[in-house]
């Protein structure tokens, strides 16, 4: 894995994650919580909607691509297809769905104009993760990094420049945010379109191979995001729309500091599943101690700074700044499972970490249940924590066992480590042209 485009990967993932906090906060100060909430809300159905929507492909063409020399033609083709057929009618179930029901279970009255755009969004997310999966598959790292810069600035642009001609209201943020993604959107099929496919033969679909993969990593996917985002639908059940207002705002703010290991886990995935196993599992086993270590050691301050603001720019939210203290803990471990994950099911282990998050999206629900209506906001943000707690230990557990290592080759910080990190950040000052550069 090329040294310089990650760190270049990791630079571009904080300033998008920085742009979308700096959206998600002006938000927040103009809507207020209840507007929030429902903004929070659109946003977490489509994206949602949009994960369950891709049967684990963009995650299985990583593996395929790079360990079967599946054709990218025929993927794209495949890929195209499912986002004309299942995607599209996943969409409209599910914006029928939130008009329907959304009243009952968030307890708030879903305008038709929000359902339907809440479908539309669907659509949108679900072919950009698609044609990224692809994108990543052939190592174009720059191409989604700057898919993703746009997606986390760009809505951010259009709602202050419509709030300077008309009144800030949450239809008006989900309108921006729409238009986004539809950017993105058409900027990942776009890109997709330009790669050279000619020298590649067509050969046997193999479908029933890509479902087949597809299928262990999207029980790992729903599995991860029924454990990053199920608390939300709960609190949103049982607090209403308002509390998911509050509790949205401390998860934006929380969601900065996994941008490292996520870089880091975007990138291994299809790494891991291009190179040797033994390879493979020394580099996982350094990136996995070193993000453990900056987002511990970023953590505490972060922290500090993030009450200061907002003390000084949401007045009306200082419950969040609570909230973000009790999930931090649950956000450093989860630094491990990212990165520990990523690698296993670029290696074709992917059962092995659908099981393991689904034991504890089981634990946590059970727990969300019990302490959310007795504790309120504060329960749920403890429960989070202590989720990832559990999944970091197992996920080490498993992955230690697998690869043969031993347990402080994931915790045990070297000075080898330290220097090399040092010499990342220098050089990716005179990072050029990464997708020309990247090394097996």
């Amino acid at each position: 894995m090329d040294s310089r485009v990650l760190t270049a990967r990791v630079v571009q993932q904080i300033t998008s994650a920085a742009a979308g906090l700096a959206t998600g906060l002006l938000t927040a100060r103009w809507l207020g919580p209840e507007g929030k909430g429902l903004l929070a809300t659109f946003l977490l159905v489509s994206t949602v909607g949009s994960q369950v929507a891709t049967m684990g492909l963009h995650d299985a063409a990583s593996f395929l691509r790079r360990r079967r020399d599946f054709s990218l033609l025929r993927l794209t083709r495949v890929f195209d297809m499912a986002a004309a057929s299942w995607g599209v009618l996943a969409s409209a179930a599910i914006g029928v769905g939130m008009y329907a029901f959304g009243p009952r279970f968030w307890s708030y009255p879903i305008s038709p104009i929000v359902a339907g755009m809440t479908g539309a969004l669907v659509l949108l997310k679900l072919c950009a993760l698609l044609h990224k999966g692809l994108l990543l598959a052939e190592r174009r790292f720059q191409s989604v990094a700057t898919l993703d810069l746009i997606d986390g600035a760009l809505p951010g642009l259009l709602f202050l420049s419509a709030a300077a001609i008309a009144p800030p209201s949450a239809l008006l943020a989900a309108s921006c945010f729409l238009a986004a993604a539809v950017v993105v959107a058409c900027g990942a099929r776009t890109r997709i379109s330009l790669l050279d496919r000619t020298a590649e033969p067509e050969g046997d679909a193999q479908i029933a191979e890509l479902f087949r993969y597809g299928g262990r990593t999207y029980l790992r996917q729903i599995g991860q995001m029924a454990m990053a985002r199920g608390d939300v639908f709960i609190v949103g059940h049982m607090l209403g729309i308002g509390a998911v207002g509050l509790y949205s705002v401390a998860i934006t703010l929380s969601e900065l500091l996994v941008r490292i290991p996520e870089a880091i886990g975007w990138m291994l995935m299809p790494n891991a599943a291009s190179i040797s196993d033994e390879r493979a599992r020394a580099s996982t086993a350094k990136y996995a101690r070193i993000a453990l270590l900056v987002t511990a050691g970023v953590a505490i301050p972060y922290a500090l700074s993030a009450r200061a603001l907002i003390s000084i720019a949401l007045p009306g939210f200082h419950t969040s700044a609570i909230l973000l203290e009790w999930l931090l803990p649950g956000v450093v471990l989860s630094s491990l499972t990212r990165i520990l994950s990523a690698d296993l099911v670029g290696r074709g282990k992917a059962g092995t970490v659908a099981k393991i998050t689904w034991a504890i999206v089981f634990v946590g629900v059970g727990f969300d249940l019990w302490l959310i209506p007795r504790f309120g906001l504060i329960g749920a943000a403890v429960v989070a924590s202590a989720a990832q707690l559990v999944g970091a230990a197992l996920i080490a557990h498993a992955y230690v066992k697998e690869s043969g290592l031993k347990p402080r080759a994931l915790f045990v910080v070297r000075h080898a480590d330290l220097a090399n990190w040092t010499r990342l950040a220098a050089a990716a000052m005179f990072w050029r042209n990464s997708e020309r550069r990247v090394q097996g």
